[in-house]
């Protein structure tokens, strides 16, 4: 866990304001947000709660990334063909682990711009209310669109250090797998010759 202590302040105020208990995310930009860490595929979830824990449910193979974020709880699952399915109940454990156990909760229902971070990426979408109201039953389920917009406009002094930079994780494998690749799977050019035919 680094960082990520006036990115937690502003989440916890915001839920206050709102009147949130915790906020769900699956969109890799807002579980960005939350918990500092950028899905690879898109099958990530973080919850945040109104007193500052911020969990993450990751791919297996993603737990590393997701443990270099700031979220004081990270567990993995197998998302397998169906991510949703997979999901539930690890989440309702991780959810359990931080102190959410009912109460008014946030999620994603409205239309975001998302980046793409690989070439296919998994999307909870519309599935992601039944996922929460599944794995959370005594929760009431509130739409949190503006809060995470709002959330999202706000930069913080972490943010603008880096603005303009490009991002870096010196505990992230993700560089150093991608260089590898790189050096693997593009050949030296061939230099013309220099003699005519």
């Amino acid at each position: 866990m680094s960082g990520g202590s006036e990115r937690i302040e502003r989440v916890t105020a915001a839920l206050g304001e709102a009147n949130l208990d915790a906020l769900v995310c699956a969109l890799p930009t807002n579980v960005l947000l939350l918990s500092g860490y950028w899905p690879v595929v898109g099958a990530s979830v973080a919850l945040a709660t109104r007193d500052g824990q911020v969990a993450v449910l990751a791919p297996e193979d993603e737990r590393e990334l997701a443990g270099a974020g700031w979220a004081s709880a990270v567990r993995a699952f197998q998302p397998g063909a169906n991510a949703v399915a997979a999901a539930r109940e690890p989440l309702a454990r991780l959810a359990a682990e931080v102190g959410i156990d009912g109460g008014r909760v946030g999620y994603e229902d409205g239309a975001f711009f998302e980046q793409s971070s690989y070439a296919a990426m998994y999307f909870y979408g519309a599935a992601t209310a039944p996922l929460v109201q599944r794995a959370l039953p005594r929760a009431t389920l509130v739409p949190a669109t503006d809060v995470i917009r709002g959330l999202r406009a706000a930069m913080t002094s972490e943010n603008s250090r880096g603005y303009g930079a490009p991002a870096r994780s010196p505990r992230s494998p993700l560089p150093r797998a991608l260089r590898r690749c790189a050096r693997a799977c593009v050949s030296p050019r061939r230099r013309p010759s220099s003699k005519r035919r």
